[in-house]
């Protein structure tokens, strides 16, 4: 895009470092989107391409970088993090599981004006520390799984009646116990850019996530002699929550997906829901910024020169 400016007999004129100023200036000029220029991932990863129209396949050999160009209206493939979350090595919460201490596996992005961004996978320390520095896989513990698990239970809509049944501790028994934690570790990254100074990218998840959780709530209507349906008829039709990410260490998840258009033909359609964030990014020099610190400064070099 060409940009003319034409400035009429002005009194006084305006100085070219205060229209450089105003292009530099974040919020006085066009949002400008910028998809990373390098992308690394660490070990334990997985990459999914759309190899036809709608269907996306695992592809050992896939490249990160091409993976994240998409959108919210296209996401395309995707990079998944910490690819054995769900295996039976990390089911065990427990401080002395591997899962307490297991590497994250990153993803990190250089964009042109030289910024960067790390997105990772989460394990037991990120969920269960507590603010006192223990590691506490008690329900009401204060840490971030517990600070989730609520946010979870009150996005399905049934907080009270859970507790009217005296579920919800029990319902986060079962998420200890079956590894939940780690299922929700292993974040799909459909694409990522910056947008005047704000990362957004999507998650890769399912457009109904109650799949995830329907067998741990089948078996509480069969321990609880329950009928078949009473819990899992209680949510939300879809029932949406993405996984966790963590973007330079904080974690960032979501609750309302969009249809992909996309699926892992897996028996369970896969990565059929996008799941849409934005994170706040504290403000790098921009190349705009830059150009106005060289300009000022050849512009004093030049009236010194006269």
């Amino acid at each position: 895009m060409v940009v003319v400016l034409i400035i009429k007999s002005m009194t006084p004129p305006i100085p070219l470092t205060a229209v450089l100023l105003t292009l530099a200036v974040p919020g006085l000029a066009s949002a400008i989107i910028a998809y990373p220029s390098s992308a690394t991932v660490g070990p334990d990863h997985g990459i999914y391409t759309e190899t036809s129209p709608g269907v996306l396949t695992l592809n050992p050999s896939g490249n990160a970088l091409s993976e994240l160009a998409g959108n919210a209206s296209s996401p395309g493939g995707n990079v998944e993090l910490f690819y054995l979350s769900e295996t039976a090595t990390y089911t065990d919460m427990s401080a002395s599981g591997a899962f307490a201490n297991v590497a994250r596996t990153n993803l990190d992005m250089v964009f042109p004006d030289g910024s960067t961004c790390q997105l990772s996978s989460l394990n037991g320390g990120d969920w269960f520390y507590d603010a006192g520095g223990a590691y506490n896989t008690s329900y009401g513990a204060e840490n971030f799984a517990n600070q989730w698990f609520t946010e979870l239970v009150t996005a399905s809509g049934q907080a009270t009646t859970l507790d009217g049944f005296g579920l919800t501790s029990q319902l986060w028994d079962e998420f200890v116990n079956n590894g939940v934690f780690a299922i929700m570790s292993d974040p799909n990254i459909n694409y990522a850019y910056m947008d005047n100074g704000s990362l957004e990218f999507g998650l890769g998840g399912h457009i109904d996530a109650g799949i995830k959780i329907d067998p741990i709530l089948a078996q509480m209507e069969t321990d609880n002699g329950l009928p078949l349906g009473t819990l899992q008829n209680l949510l939300p039709d879809p029932f949406q929550f993405s996984e966790v990410v963590l973007v330079d260490g904080l974690p960032h998840y979501s609750f309302a997906a969009t249809d992909s258009g996309v699926i892992l033909d897996d028996g369970v359609n896969s990565y059929s829901g996008n799941y849409h964030i934005t994170a706040e990014k504290t403000p790098e020099p921009s190349s705009a910024l830059l150009l106005l610190v060289s300009s000022m400064a050849f512009l004093a070099s030049r009236r010194s020169r006269r």
